[in-house]
């Protein structure tokens, strides 16, 4: 570890239905923190203004959350990102950490983050959406994007304030199976139109996992400078439940429904306006087209 490093740790005190709040409390009381340098930002405004003020080369940010709170800090930001980042899983679904491999508990891998010296590289994408109500948004994301079934999923997620972990994402599917809309879209790459049909989602792959452990896009890969599409068709019902577990290992790619292919830009065209996500932070309105491209800055990453 470089000596001269400044290790700060950005707590969302509200990831996991209070989880980062208890983390807090608990890292400032351990001995094997003492001269951490922590700070729980209450709002985004807070969060902010914190990771701007600590966006320097001398700094390892660890983050403590969800993918909410890891999408945050590259939107929050103005890049170029400076820092280098760790990422310290206390969140519901934890797709981003689950495809680094790390452990379940945060202390311990705030421990390991702490040691590490090495530093890779993560894209980061830009997004430009259109919303049903003429409004437009400029975002990213560093994980993944759905549109359809899995987006509204998580707007449903998102009303079960209950309910923690796997057992949030296992309802609010459940819930979402019978109620879903299906997505007309037409995905244009380079200008040209190469996808037009009826979906039940499609999933944007940075990573590979997504929705809370399933893992849509199985070959995606954080810094080739390509995203992993899945096109999931509409199915009936019965053959969703037939599929559905396949979803978990990634073998859903073998069935006749699911198309899968790699590009590093697209615009999706969408005949009914429908639920987005991005990094699982999904929006209460629906869109109606999404322009995705490669973001010429980098996230430099602690491994």
């Amino acid at each position: 570890m470089n000596s001269k490093q400044l290790n700060c740790i950005v707590i969302n005190p509200f990831a996991g239905n209070g989880r980062g709040k208890k983390l807090a409390g608990r890292l400032k009381k351990h001995p094997d923190f003492k001269g951490l340098e922590i700070h729980s930002p209450v709002n985004l405004v807070e969060a902010a203004a914190i990771y701007n003020e600590l966006n320097r080369k001398d700094v390892h940010l660890m983050l403590a959350g969800g993918d909410g709170t890891f999408n945050s800090v590259v939107n929050l930001v103005e890049p170029p990102y400076n820092f280098k980042i760790s990422f310290i899983p206390s969140g519901s679904g934890n797709d981003l950490a689950r495809y680094f491999k790390l452990g379940s508990n945060a202390k311990t891998e705030l421990k390991k983050a702490m040691l590490r010296g090495t530093e890779s590289k993560m894209d980061v994408w830009d997004t430009t959406i259109s919303f049903a109500d003429g409004t437009i948004e400029k975002r990213k994301f560093i994980n993944t994007l759905g549109v359809g079934f899995d987006a509204y999923v998580g707007t449903l997620k998102e009303k079960k304030k209950f309910l923690t972990g796997i057992a949030v994402y296992v309802v609010s599917l459940f819930q979402a199976l019978f109620s879903y809309d299906s997505v007309t879209y037409k995905i244009q790459i380079d200008g040209d139109l190469k996808y037009s049909s009826e979906a039940m989602f499609i999933t944007t792959g940075n990573g590979m996992y997504s929705g809370g452990g399933f893992k849509l896009t199985p070959n995606a890969v954080v810094d080739d400078g390509l995203l992993e599409m899945c096109i999931v068709d509409t199915m009936s019902l019965p053959k969703i439940f037939v599929n559905l577990p396949k979803a978990i290992t990634g073998s859903h790619v073998r069935i006749n429904e699911t198309t899968l292919f790699n590009t590093n830009s697209y615009t999706m065209l969408l005949d009914k306006p429908a639920y987005i996500h991005l990094d699982g932070e999904t929006y209460s309105k629906k869109a109606t087209s999404v322009r995705v491209e490669l973001s010429p800055h980098k996230l430099g990453i602690s491994t």
